[in-house]
């Protein structure tokens, strides 16, 4: 590019030069740096199109990657009030459970999806322990009434025996001394 502009500025600065030198070599040169010219004009051209093309892939593709990243936020949003949120409530259910032993309390959740069918058969589960722990006191309860009718018999059957144990003795006696007295006398 250089040489071609210091060729440029010594075939225009001197004319005397210029008529001295070939005409052909003159309009060659100048044929030359013309073809120059506008194969640089075109390939700026062709470089500010490509640019161009470039630059508007990019926003394109910034576009689509931030649509794409927005989507996954909204994904991850609805993934945690669906599914995050119940499953929680659920284990601090579980929990409260576990240390108060009330299986009175009840999985609040209605859907028909994965999340509801597992609080329904863990509202199932909770009564049927419900069931269980009232059958399991009730049959504490009944082993606690028959220890006491049993204590209660095994006194009674103690303050029997005692009572004819005196009653008994205070019988043979009699019957003894009687005898002692029919009896005759050596």
């Amino acid at each position: 590019n250089a040489f071609l502009d210091a060729l440029r500025a010594f075939v225009q600065s001197d004319p005397e030069a210029t008529r001295r030198t070939a005409s052909r070599y003159a309009a060659a040169v100048n044929g030359a740096l013309d073809a120059w010219e506008a194969a640089q004009k075109r390939l700026d051209q062709l470089l500010m199109q490509r640019i161009d093309t470039l630059r508007r892939q990019r926003l394109i593709s910034l576009l689509l990657i931030g649509s794409l990243g927005l989507l996954g936020l909204l994904v991850a949003f609805l993934t945690y009030r669906d599914m995050i949120v119940p499953i929680k409530r659920l284990a601090d259910l579980a929990n409260t459970i576990r240390t108060t032993k009330n299986y009175g309390l009840r999985f609040d959740y209605e859907s028909r999806d994965e999340i509801g069918r597992l609080g329904g058969a863990f509202n199932e589960m909770l009564g049927e322990l419900a069931v269980a722990r009232d059958r399991e006191i009730m049959g504490q309860a009944e082993i606690a009434r028959v220890s006491r009718l049993a204590t209660m018999g095994a006194m009674v059957a103690s303050i029997a025996h005692e009572i004819r144990q005196p009653l008994a003795a205070v019988v043979a006696n009699p019957h003894a001394g009687t005898r002692w007295l029919e009896k005759e006398q050596p």
